[in-house]
């Protein structure tokens, strides 16, 4: 049976798998796939946790916004907390920034 933190790895690599925009890296009679590593020490990966804001942002609605659960600031954009509206991640990736900008303008 696996542990909680063996099933998150699971499924953060599946998540990977899914929405990373890279292909495999194909040689002239093979294709590597790369996974990178999910934590390293005791913090997750920032590929990976690119990957995951940048999932959560392209499913976010302007009720998110409305109801404060989403901040979008001019140098950043701050994801709050659904019940303490407490700050649990700040994302300042220009590019995620601006589009995130035009998608509710």
């Amino acid at each position: 049976m696996k542990s909680q933190l063996e099933r998150l790895e699971d499924e953060l690599k599946r998540v990977w798998r899914t929405y990373n925009k890279q292909g495999p890296i194909k040689g002239a009679h093979t294709e590597i796939e790369i996974e990178p590593r999910i934590f390293i020490g005791d913090e997750l990966n920032s590929q990976i946790a690119e990957v995951l804001a940048s999932v959560y942002l392209s499913k976010t609605t302007i009720e998110d916004v409305e109801e404060g659960n989403i901040e979008i600031m001019e140098e950043a954009i701050v994801l709050k907390d659904k019940e303490t509206k407490k700050p649990v991640a700040i994302i300042r990736n220009q590019r995620a920034v601006r589009a995130l900008k035009r998608k509710f303008e």
